[in-house]
């Protein structure tokens, strides 16, 4: 094996990180949380890439870098598709006002507007894109490259 897995949240655990010790939302049954569980398997699924680990001679598919690279940023979409699922729910809940959803959301689109963007990127941004792709590059500008492919950005 050549690394970690990443655990997969359960549900509850989701609950969890962002309830605390009281319950919060609950207006939409916390579909929120289907989100960012989905967001944890895809990128798990990407970590075992060819791996056989029935080893049963059945190994995971392997993906070209432009489709694990896009599978990656749906799993960071999903994260962020989740939290703001999770702002809507909260407020539906009357557990936020009005002010601190606005707040929030705001908040969530500044530090996830990468996603929406369709310009160069940088080597921040890159590495955030393609968080749970496993594939080796020789070099930063070749993978930089292939993200940017995968987004439809560039020359």
């Amino acid at each position: 094996m050549s690394g970690p897995l990443l655990r997969v949240r359960s549900i509850n655990e989701l609950e969890g990180e962002f309830r605390g010790t009281t319950m919060s939302g609950g207006s939409f049954d916390y579909a929120c949380y289907k989100a960012m569980q989905f967001a944890d398997e895809l990128r798990n699924k990407l970590q075992e890439q060819g791996k056989d680990p029935s080893g049963e001679g059945w190994p995971n598919p392997t993906w070209p870098t432009d489709v694990a690279c896009k599978l990656a940023e749906i799993a960071a979409f999903a994260d962020y598709v989740g939290a703001l699922m999770k702002e809507a729910e909260w407020l539906y809940s009357g557990d936020t006002g009005e002010d601190t959803f606005m707040c929030r959301v705001h908040d969530l689109e500044s530090t996830r507007g990468v996603l929406r963007r369709r310009s160069p990127l940088t080597q921040d941004a890159i590495l955030d894109m393609a968080e749970g792709c496993t594939l080796e590059f020789h070099s930063l500008l070749a993978f930089a490259r292939a993200v940017e492919r995968a987004h439809g950005i560039g020359a």
